[in-house]
């Protein structure tokens, strides 16, 4: 009896080709054909195993079937290996990525420090400079974007919409300023361009002699 379920459409189909490859081979004294050799070892792989029978009746007629008889002897069928490929696994829920489609997309800003000038010379102002920067287009609140003010390389206080600030304790000599736009979470957005000024300090005249 059949040990495994076979898909059996299939499996008598092969059957009904090997049979009449068979009867072919007695009526030419073939019985071992090379065309039935090749037949058994290309044959689609129907079920994981195939118990097959081969007997040959009285008047001398090859007969093959899925069920032994009394003088039918057991065809080993070695099946071709099947190839399952592996499942690809969903993507994770817990993935995150970089855009949020919630989110509003960054202006293009424009930004332009007027005040100072590029190379300024700032006279008798006590170490302080005033800085007027230009933001194109407003900033957006809704987005959380502020801007900050970077002097020789280091943030002046913390970021905020104030585009007029004054600058104080300024050392005599040279200063570089940079306006960044920058979003909720500290990322720049858009930079200015560096501008430098220089601090000068009036020294104090020396009474002349009477």
């Amino acid at each position: 009896m059949l040990q495994k379920r076979l898909h059996s459409g299939g499996v008598f189909l092969w059957l009904f080709f090997v049979a009449v490859i068979g009867k072919l081979a007695y009526y030419v004294n073939m019985k071992y054909s090379i065309l039935f050799l090749l037949l058994l070892i290309v044959m689609p792989a129907q079920a994981d195993e195939i118990d097959v029978y081969r007997s040959v009746d009285k008047q001398g007629n090859v007969e093959f079937s899925d069920r032994p008889s009394n003088n039918a002897k057991k065809i080993e069928v070695q099946l071709s290996p099947s190839y399952t490929p592996a499942a690809i696994p969903p993507p994770s829920s817990d993935a995150t990525t970089s855009d949020d489609p919630q989110e509003e997309l960054a202006p293009k800003y424009k930004v332009e420090i007027i005040s100072p000038e590029y190379d300024e010379n700032l006279w008798g102002t006590g170490g302080t400079a005033s800085v007027s920067v230009n933001i194109s287009p407003r900033l957006n609140a809704k987005r959380g974007d502020q801007v900050v003010y970077i002097l020789d390389g280091v943030d002046v206080g913390e970021p905020g919409f104030s585009t007029n600030i004054t600058l104080t304790n300024l050392d005599r000599g040279s200063h570089t300023l940079v306006a960044s736009v920058v979003d909720k979470s500290g990322k720049a957005i858009k930079n200015s361009k560096s501008i430098l000024f220089h601090i000068h300090q009036q020294t104090a005249r020396r009474p002349t002699p009477g």
